[in-house]
């Protein structure tokens, strides 16, 4: 499928880690989130399939997604985004349906314009 991107805004007033954080960061994660998801995808029929989540912006970001199953990941730096970017995505086998919800935090706690691209693959 050819990916579809969305524009969002990365960064908010939540610092990450904290306190109450729902999910276990991975050692030296952090980042300043909005409250709630900077965006929100209905999964329906992903069973069988490979869903990547991707995240570019001009500013270093983290990517966080909140699966269908409600399995929290992280993302990992993207290798390929371009020079003046930063990237990161991740992978989901069979993600589940329901809502996907995705936040884009950033390190640096100021926030810039952000794109979510999702593309999905046969297994």
């Amino acid at each position: 499928m050819t990916p579809n991107r969305y524009l969002v805004a990365a960064g908010g007033e939540v610092e990450l880690p904290c306190p109450d954080a729902p999910f276990e960061m991975p050692r030296g994660f952090s980042a300043r989130v909005s409250a709630g998801p900077d965006a929100v995808f209905d999964l329906g029929g992903m069973e069988g399939r490979i869903l990547a989540v991707r995240a570019f912006a001009t500013c270093p970001l983290r990517l966080i997604v909140n699966t269908g199953l409600g399995v929290w990941i992280t993302g990992e730096p993207l290798a390929a985004g371009a020079p003046d970017s930063h990237a990161e995505e991740l992978y989901l086998w069979g993600p589940g349906n329901g809502a996907l919800r995705v936040w884009l935090g950033t390190e640096e706690g100021t926030g810039c314009p952000a794109e979510v691209e999702l593309e999905t693959y046969d297994q």
